[in-house]
């Protein structure tokens, strides 16, 4: 019996052996998990078999509440502020458990000047506060910090006082978690920043009316009043209103909004900058410039040729940075230097590429501008001498300088622009010699929108 088994034996791993090598390759399949056997009841004689003991269930341990700030409270002088003068505000967040907790807030001022507040310690930050230099006695500004993280609003208020006025105390305001309330009425209109207008422009204010807790509120009932000029309907938008102020033409100077309830005037106050006439920047002028403009080059009676051009400027306070590209198509008779002194018919474009930088001011009710530029003008010219035609381009440098004036029109301004460049041509080969200046004064009247 034992002899019978090896020729089967010997078989299976013959056949085992002369597997394809491919089978080497092929992934088995991972077999599924054996079910856990169940312990065997003990089988002795005489004794019952034990029930396997009921594992204890893991203790189930609840989720702690999400810390999150419920109350912001100010600290800063108990003594008026002079003009000018400077202090530390202190601003100190809490959760509910009344532990400081950091969160990320807004700070701001209604009068007055605030820096951004800097971590000195979890949940405790500091700031400097500087009064307007013009605060009169008796006054007051309204320091705000806001937390937004919940649902609601965490909002603390502080109110420091100008030289003159009695201390104030320090107001720290929370959430409300709910209950009755009495009626909400306005108390303050929130002006979201000062702004700056010339004479004979309008001026955009964003505001916000809120009630003594300093939550929204409709404006029904509310009036805005302007020591001068007029103000427009406001009109709701997103967050707000929005109402828009055209100063008187000969006004210049501070201009200061205010808002009633029914007779009742309410805190807060928005500040326009009038710049009447006289030379001026534009201050709060931020954005790009696209201008476009068509004109004529005259060389004193040699060149002439219509200029099309188009400029991008880049408008930071009333500097301007920018480009401008154009196209010259011009002819000119008897423009030479030629070989045996032969006279020629010239024709030739020029596509101007350059840089140009200069200021832009206000004058009055018009805008004045100057400045330089440089670059680089691609020249392409057939000269016709004698029956005896040469064409040839060149690159060459174009240097210039400008001065314009613009009236306010729409969203931008019509222009007016002078200019002298200098583009010296100075071609020579085997056939032919030019030598020229295809620049000169030009001038260009164009468009400038303002974006």
């Amino acid at each position: 019996m034992k002899t019978a088994k090896l020729p089967i034996l010997a078989a299976l791993c013959l056949a085992f052996v002369a597997q394809p090598a491919l089978a080497q390759i092929i992934v088995p399949l991972v077999p599924a998990k054996p079910e856990p056997k169940k312990p065997e009841e003990a089988k002795t004689p005489g004794k019952r078999a034990q029930k396997p003991k009921k594992k204890k269930k893991p203790a189930v341990e609840l989720p702690r509440e999400k810390p999150q700030a419920t109350q912001v409270a100010l600290r800063g002088p108990v003594v008026p502020l002079k003009p000018g003068e400077s202090t530390t505000i202190h601003v100190k967040i809490l959760d509910q458990l009344s532990q400081p907790y950091s969160a990320r807030f807004k700070l701001t001022a209604d009068r007055g000047t605030i820096t951004a507040p800097v971590a000195m310690n979890p949940g405790q930050y500091l700031a400097t506060y500087a009064a307007p230099s013009n605060a009169e006695p008796g006054g007051s500004a309204k320091i705000r910090a806001e937390v937004r993280e919940g649902p609601k609003p965490v909002i603390g208020e502080l109110t420091i006082g100008f030289a003159g006025s009695a201390p104030t105390p320090i107001v720290s305001l929370v959430a409300p978690a709910g209950g009755d309330r009495p009626e909400a009425r306005p108390a303050r209109v929130f002006f979201k920043e000062q702004v700056e207008v010339r004479a004979g422009q309008t001026a955009l204010l964003k505001f916000r009316v809120l009630d003594s807790d300093d939550q929204p509120m409709p404006l029904s009932g509310v009036e805005l009043k302007a020591d001068g000029g007029t103000l427009s309907e406001p009109e709701e938008i997103l967050g707000g209103y929005l109402v828009r102020y055209l100063p008187d033409a000969d006004h210049s100077g501070e201009v200061r909004v205010r808002a009633e309830a029914r007779g009742r005037p309410l805190d807060g106050e928005g500040l326009v900058i009038v710049k009447g006439s006289g030379l001026s920047g534009r201050g709060e002028r931020l954005g790009l410039d696209l201008s476009a403009f068509a004109g004529g080059l005259t060389n004193f009676g040699a060149v002439a040729s219509p200029q099309f051009e188009l400029a991008l400027a880049y408008a930071l306070s009333n500097l301007r940075l920018g480009v401008l590209g154009g196209f010259s198509p011009a002819g000119a008779e008897q423009v030479t230097e030629l070989a045996g002194s032969r006279q020629a018919s010239f024709s030739f474009t020029i596509i101007p590429i350059v840089a140009r930088a200069g200021m832009n001011w206000v004058l009055g009710p018009i805008d004045v501008s100057a400045g330089g530029m440089a670059g680089l003008a691609l020249v392409s010219a057939e000269v016709d001498a004698a029956g005896v035609t040469e064409s040839f381009s060149e690159k060459l440098l174009d240097l210039g300088l400008y001065a314009g004036a613009g009236l306010p029109l729409g969203p931008g301004a019509a222009v007016l622009e002078l200019r002298m460049t200098h583009i010296k041509l100075d071609h020579q080969d085997p056939r032919i010699n030019v030598k020229g200046q295809l620049g000169g004064l030009s001038g260009a009247l164009g468009y400038r929108l303002e974006l």
